[in-house]
Order: structure tokens, then sequence, then C-alpha cells
């Protein structure tokens, strides 16, 4: 019976790992939505370090953009739907994000929301 042995292998594996830089992450975020478009008019409110699994906020007044900030432009990034009912009902009126190499986007609604679902893609 022959034997072979991995671990020479192994630790070379381990050690390209070990010396391989890290892939950058989205860091901090923070989403803004705004009674204008362009992202101007009144912040109605903001929400910062939201998680993997999601969460739905709801205003008592119409949302007409969002802007989306992170710290570095890595991934993963932070990503928003936009509902025009309360509580996340109602018809998806916007999916907002951020460009690729970019550290913020601001996204203008077709039509108004009442609520917004924020997750951070992990």
């Amino acid at each position: 019976m022959q034997t072979k042995t991995i671990l020479p292998s192994l630790s070379l594996f381990v050690a390209a790992v070990i010396a391989s830089p890290l892939a950058p992450r989205g860091g901090d975020h923070t989403a803004t939505v705004f009674t204008g478009n362009s992202c101007t008019g009144s912040a109605i409110q903001s929400e910062e370090n939201f998680g993997c699994g999601g969460q739905c906020f709801s205003v008592g007044e119409d949302i007409n953009s969002i802007l989306l900030n992170q710290q570095t432009t890595g991934n993963p990034k932070p990503t928003a739907d936009l509902f025009s009912g309360e509580n996340c009902d109602g018809t998806q009126v916007a999916h907002a994000g951020i460009f690729s190499g970019q550290n913020a986007g601001c996204t203008t609604l077709s039509a108004p929301a009442r609520s917004y679902f924020l997750f951070f893609n992990c």
C-alpha cells in the first residue's frame, strides 16, 4: 500500500492564501431618502450599516430619490428596492444601487415611494 503526503501541497496553498491581498469590502454604508429628485430637497430619513438580511422602512411622505453611500468601492454594495405603499407593499417603483468603482449612487424614482427595503449584498 502506498501513502502520499499532501502536507507540502497544503502548506504551499496556505502560504499562497496568506500572501494574497484581501479583496476590498464595501465598508460602512448609508441610505438617505429625499423629497426631491436627484437627491435634493429635504432628507426624510437616513439609515446606517443595514445588514445582509434586509429591512423595510416606511415614511410618512413621498420619497422621490434615494442616495446610497459606501466607504469603499469594493463589494458587497448596498442596494434598495422602493415601493409605492407602506411596509414594502404595493408596486415596486425602483431598484437602486451603486455603479462599480463608485462610492455613491443617487437614484430618482419614476413614481413616488412610501417605503423602501435596504439590503447589503452579502
